[in-house]
């Protein structure tokens, strides 16, 4: 069938041809010319046309399909007969695809990911993609969270969505007893009943929420996350219909979420359960909120009719959104409340892929990723074109022969192209395999980080085209240029089995393999600075001032308040726990504080200080933590003016404060702030100035932080300072905890040091590939340079062998060598420096305490790729000036 498909095209080609002569001996019989004149010109002109056609159909027409499975066997034999060849072509290959579709892979996950629901792309929700949380009812600008009645007007009015649906902005912890156990710990938030709808999830059992469940009923219904279901219920399909307690209340099971439904959001701890909106109190062990129009606690997703238009969409909720306001300031409208309404706007975004702030944190790091690996695919596309320059150089002969015989130069560029495809296919395959294994990598990586990401990192199918896609574009990179270059050779030297010079640039004297070695240098220069300057700056990050000592101190998160305690008695517990836990053998000191250090809870709010007159339009926000006695001294950090708290301080009227060195200047500058106070919702008196430290981040300035004293308020956080391993304390303080009461949950237990750690996960994660990915680019130019003075030695050994009969000498042989070496290494580290010096410019928001031109960092990378240069060059140069001259006459 083929064959009688391809004599159907050479007819059709025929006739086209025919035509294209019949209408050019037509045009030139219009110019005056006679018949036989026409004819002639019109053959003429279409000659060069006809060729080039021909040559096309060649390469690449339905003539090549009988032949590709000829060229391809070949092409196999070929290289079976060339392992060494192969293998190095082949893991060269893979590395740099490997690496491509490895951190294409986490790209995938975190960026492009979309949320396994029905039409993601129908899904807009009301405010920005990186996530929004309650704020209070004088907030202006773009919306992000709602009230409860606000959501209502929405639904009410809507024209331009199928449904929509809210959902509680963040996550709330439960204590979940099961059959009367022990209470565990989980993640929880309530929505609304038709929240499964709109989104398109169907159930894995039972059934998801319903409208009807947004209405009170004897049964409270939940629906629990496939995670929490395997967790908690250990796969017992027989828990749909029953009832659980959930912080006291009684819960029933209606149904469980597919394994890949994690939630609306992607991030570190997804919900456990879903449970309606009217249960917010219960959820969130706080009084009701769900008809108070300030109090902005709700997300808003919505699902786009058909053909609806997302700006048309945008004005029209922005316009309910204003009335809203209007309606509810009428008693107190003023010019300036208008003014403030009218600058209230919703911004609609699409959530297909998930609310999600790890998307804003790991964008950036992972394009400079991306970037990075890209550059190790040139660097080793630029090896194996090396290596298939080398290898043609030993098949001069052969080619020459072909070509002799009448094989066209396009053939024989097509057979070598096939060559160059199967190498690819072979590196892509290969480089599947390295991807899978650097995925479970990078897991591990992000898990030892702390970053337990609800994603599947494996490579799936868009991977598998990005691998298809890059080791079809690698193979054009390291493939076209090699094939050209064999094929244009004098043929009666290249019979001989002379040298073939048809690769050297006249004017320059420099090869197109020396060319390849030169843009190899400079992309190592260029991806050694570019890892070197991340790491330095990684490292300036971990040995920074961090003005505490995170050293030596356990960190035990618990929540008295999911067993009961209130305000009555909560005082009581934080003294017995302090006591109890002080008493240990072996603990230093021990304080309570309602945030961690480097938590992920965050307090803060206006304030007004004593004689400070504040500026227009200047913020007055600060930082606040509440913390016991003796906290300081657990943290390691110093005071500076005045005292820390005691317990005398509990009963002073205005109550104690401490404030850091950033807050004292801000608000005092050089004045002493002790006994002078300041209103954080009650007036506060300075007793003393401690030390600025890191808060949350080792990044960023020092925010202005005060410190009150935790006395009636529940603390989350135990910081205990220990006399040797902090960890090998976690049994007693458990035991204590359940002496104290059994019933209160320790959330996690770890050290400080542990959360200072996670607190650069990302950074960690772009230095630790940036040096890897520098540290490959160094190998592969390394062995590219070797490679290519090899091949040169090789090729010269003739040359060499006559200097060597009539006296020159062995040292003399290496030294011209090793000013070759010194030629391509000057020429690449400049390209390399003066490129590095520009695109480090890209990274420079990555860099702390270092500028993208740092000396240091770019001397280093030069140093170390000279160094290595040389040493890949000297061996075989020495190999070459050590051969016997007789030998190498013999040679040719």
């Amino acid at each position: 069938m083929f064959w009688r498909h391809r004599k159907a095209r050479e007819r059709d080609l025929e006739r086209e041809l025919r035509s294209d002569l019949e209408l050019e001996a037509e045009e030139q019989r219009e110019n005056g010319l006679s018949s036989d004149e026409a004819g002639y010109e019109a053959r003429r002109r279409l000659g060069n046309a006809t060729r080039v056609k021909e040559n096309v159909r060649e390469m690449w027409g339905w003539t090549s399909l009988e032949r590709f499975s000829q060229d391809l066997r070949y092409a196999i034999r070929t290289l079976r007969n060339a392992p060494g060849f192969c293998a190095a072509a082949v893991l060269t290959i893979a590395l740099g695809i490997g690496a491509n579709s490895a951190i294409f892979s986490l790209i995938n996950a975190v960026l492009l990911h979309t949320l396994p629901v029905k039409d993601p792309r129908q899904l807009v929700l009301f405010g920005t993609a990186e996530g929004n949380f309650g704020g209070d009812f004088a907030q202006t600008g773009a919306w992000g969270a709602y009230s409860l009645p606000l959501y209502r007007q929405f639904k009410k009015q809507n024209l331009y969505f199928q449904d929509l649906c809210a959902f509680q902005s963040y996550t709330s912890r439960l204590s979940v007893r099961i059959n009367g156990s022990p209470a565990r710990v989980a993640l929880g938030k309530v929505v609304s009943g038709n929240y499964f709808s709109v989104l398109g999830v169907s159930p894995y059992l039972g059934r998801t929420l319903q409208p009807k469940d947004d209405q009170p009923n004897s049964s409270e219904p939940a629906v629990v996350s496939y995670r929490a279901w395997v967790r908690l219920f250990a796969r017992d399909a027989t828990v749909i219909g029953h009832a659980i307690d959930v912080n006291g209340t009684s819960i029933t099971i209606v149904g469980v979420t597919p394994p890949e439904f994690f939630g609306e959001k992607i991030e570190n701890e997804p919900a456990d359960f879903w449970m309606p909106l009217r249960l917010q109190p219960f959820t969130m062990l706080q009084s009701t909120f769900l008809e108070d129009p300030q109090m902005n606690w709700l997300n808003v997703i919505g699902r786009l009719k058909s053909g609806a238009n997302v700006r048309k969409a945008q004005a029209h909720v922005t316009n309910i959104l204003q009335q809203f306001l209007t309606n509810e300031e009428s008693a107190h409208l003023t010019s300036e409340t208008r003014r403030l309404i009218s600058t209230c706007h919703v911004e609609l975004t699409p959530a297909g892929r998930g609310i999600s702030e790890l998307r804003k944190r790991f964008s950036q790091p992972l394009d400079i990723l991306m970037a990075l690996v890209g550059l190790v695919l040139l660097t080793a596309c630029a090896n194996v074109a090396n290596l298939l320059l080398a290898r043609a150089a030993g098949r001069q002969t052969e080619i020459a022969m072909r070509l002799v015989l009448g094989a066209k130069r396009i053939r024989i560029i097509r057979q070598l192209l096939t060559e160059s495809l199967v190498l690819a296919i072979l590196g892509g395959s290969a480089g599947i395999v390295i991807a899978w294994w650097s995925t479970k990598f990078l897991v591990r990586l992000l898990a030892g980080s702390g970053q337990a990401l609800p994603l599947d990192i494996a490579p799936d199918a868009a991977v598998l085209a990005f691998t298809v896609l890059i080791s079809f574009a690698a193979m054009l990179l390291f493939g076209l240029a090699p094939a050209l270059q064999s094929t244009e050779i004098d043929l009666a030297p290249s019979l001989k089995g002379s040298t073939n010079k048809a690769g050297t640039l006249s004017r320059l004297r420099i090869s197109v393999a020396e060319l390849l070695v030169i843009g190899q240098l400079g992309l190592s220069v260029l991806l050694m600075s570019a890892g070197g300057l991340l790491i330095r700056s990684f490292l300036n990050l971990e040995h920074q001032d961090l003005g505490f000592n995170p050293r030596h101190v356990l960190m035990v998160k618990f929540d008295s308040r999911l067993a009961g305690y209130g305000s009555n008695n909560i005082a009581a517990l934080n003294r017995e726990i302090l006591k109890r836990v002080s008493d240990i053998p072996g603990v230093q000191s021990a304080s309570l504080a309602k945030n961690s250090l480097f938590g992920t809870d965050i307090m803060g709010g206006d304030i007004s200080v004593e004689g400070y007159a504040p500026r227009p339009g200047e913020e007055m926000t600060i930082r606040v933590n509440m913390v016991s006695p003796g906290y300081f001294k657990t943290e390691g950090m110093r005071i500076l003016r005045g005292r820390g708290f005691s317990l005398k301080d509990a009963d002073q009227k205005p109550a104690a404060a401490v404030i850091n060195e950033t807050m004292a200047r801000r608000f005092f500058h050089n004045r002493n702030p002790i006994g002078k106070t300041f209103a954080f919702g009650s007036p506060q008196r300075i007793i003393g100035v401690v030390q600025d430290a890191r808060y949350n981040s080792l990044n960023g300035k020092t925010p202005a932080m005060a410190f009150s004293l935790l006395t009636r308020f529940s603390a989350s956080d135990l910081e205990v300072r220990t006399s040797g391993d902090p960890m090998a304390f976690a049994s007693d303080v458990r035991r204590v905890f359940r002496q104290i009461d059994a019933a209160i949950p320790i959330l996690t237990i770890t050290t400080l040091k542990d959360q200072v750690d996670r607190s650069v996960t990302e950074e960690r994660l772009v230095a630790d590939l940036a040096g890897f990915f520098g540290l490959s680019s160094l190998v592969l130019a390394a062995v590219g340079l070797y490679g290519i003075i090899s091949v040169s030695m090789k090729r010269r050994r003739r040359e060499i062998g006559i200097r060597l009969a009539i006296g020159a000498e062995r040292a003399g042989i290496v030294r011209m060598v090793l000013r070759r070496t010194f030629l391509l290494l000057t020429t690449g580290i400049g390209v390399g420096v003066s490129l590095g010096i520009w695109t480090n410019k890209l990274i420079s928001s990555q860099l702390f305490g270092l500028q993208p031109d740092d000396p240091l960092t770019i001397f280093v990378s030069v140093g170390l790729l000279v160094v290595v240069g040389f040493c890949s060059a000297f061996f075989p140069a020495r190999r070459a000036s050590g051969m016997d001259p007789m030998i190498a006459l013999r040679y040719e």
